[in-house]
């Protein structure tokens, strides 16, 4: 009998490593997430594609798939009586506190500091990570801080995932994965079949969140465990997913993008699972040592890029209506059609997003080590 060799496999409680295809993904979701929103909506390539969405999904894999492997780490220690299990959450959630919380309640404090009213009326429901909540359940308009519903999702699964799987004992964890990921499909597939909002679909932290870091987290147990991603596995996904995301994409192209496509009962059908099995199958390819893919990935301008990526992204938006304000004060006057506007806006951000790692982000992860060994 012929076994599918896999194509990749790390052995059991090997600990978690930098891999530079992460910030070349990194990279990639950024570039997308900036594409959707500086550039022209009813134009190539955002009437071809959801980029937006598509660069949130892939933050989210990403997510699922590292903080998984990070905590199966301390689970192999906790287990092996190496460390004690208060001890592996509380480094846990002190690194990611450092990583994620600085930049981002200081943008609120200066935004609110300013005098950004969009900023203010929804100031609690940022600093509590539950942006999402708001726009869902409250259908508040959150204008330039819209995007921090994918940061309270983040939040919320960083919060609820390291009390589950340091809870969930050894033999278990593979099936209560599985059951994560098929109960997340199965939800997906309800409620757009049921006429669900958008939202609903896709900002809480079960449904398609929880299907894309679920995918990532199954990723991460299958290599972190020694098993490795089969063959037919991530074939598996690529021809499930293709055909669904392609379909998806027609859709959205026939009605020019936006709030027209993404609201038919067709497209929130087949788009919200169906990209992360797509892209899924392109991030499994990437963490193939000397792939093609994991080269043009781990080139150094993309690995800055997705270094900086954060803040790229929790300022981009943030930012928008200050952008032209900003390129006066630099003496910068000139009118600019959509295109080189766009250009410039994504231009502005890199430098501020490179600025405040170099300035403030960067020393404050310096204590990482110092605070919460890993």
């Amino acid at each position: 009998m012929s076994v599918t060799p896999p194509l990749f496999a790390v052995p059991a409680g090997r600990a978690p490593r930098y891999e530079p295809c992460i910030d070349g993904w990194r990279a990639v979701a950024a570039a997308m997430v900036l594409v959707a929103h500086f550039f022209p909506h009813h134009a190539p390539p955002n009437t071809w594609t959801q980029l937006g969405e598509n660069g949130v999904i892939i933050f989210f894999i990403i997510s699922g798939y590292l903080i998984s492997t990070i905590l199966f780490s301390a689970k192999e220690r906790v287990e092996t009586h190496r460390l004690r299990k208060r001890d592996a959450l509380q480094r846990f959630y002190i690194r990611r506190v450092l990583r994620i919380a600085p930049i981002y309640y200081a943008s609120i404090l200066a935004m609110c500091a300013i005098g950004s009213q969009s900023v203010r009326d929804g100031v609690w429901w940022h600093v509590t990570y539950t942006t999402n909540f708001g726009q869902v359940f409250r259908g508040m308009d959150f204008k330039n801080a819209v995007h921090f519903w994918t940061l309270a999702v983040e939040e919320q699964f960083y919060v609820l995932w390291p009390l589950i799987v340091l809870a969930v004992p050894r033999a278990r964890l593979g099936g209560m994965l599985r059951a994560v990921f098929l109960g997340s499909a199965a939800l997906v597939l309800i409620a757009g079949a049921s006429g669900a909002s958008w939202g609903m679909l896709t900002m809480l932290p079960v449904g398609g969140s929880s299907f894309a870091l679920s995918f990532g987290a199954l990723l991460a147990y299958d290599r972190f465990y020694g098993h490795g991603i089969s063959q037919k596995d991530a074939r598996s996904a690529l021809w499930l997913g293709a055909p669904v995301f392609a379909l998806s994409q027609w859709i959205w192209w026939r009605h020019g993008g936006g709030e027209d496509a993404y609201n038919l009962p067709e497209y929130k059908l087949t788009y919200v699972w169906a990209v992360t099995l797509f892209f899924g199958w392109f991030f499994i390819r990437s963490l193939m040592p000397g792939s093609a893919l994991a080269r043009f990935l781990s080139l150094p301008p993309l690995r800055y890029l997705g270094r900086i990526s954060y803040g790229v992204y929790v300022y981009h938006w943030l930012l928008d209506p200050y952008y032209v304000s900003i390129w006066k004060r630099l003496g910068l006057h000139a009118t600019l059609d959509h295109v080189s506007e766009g250009c410039l806006k994504s231009a502005t951000v890199m430098l501020i997003a490179a600025a405040s790692w170099h300035g403030f982000e960067k020393p404050i992860l310096a204590l990482k080590d110092r605070l919460a060994k890993p």
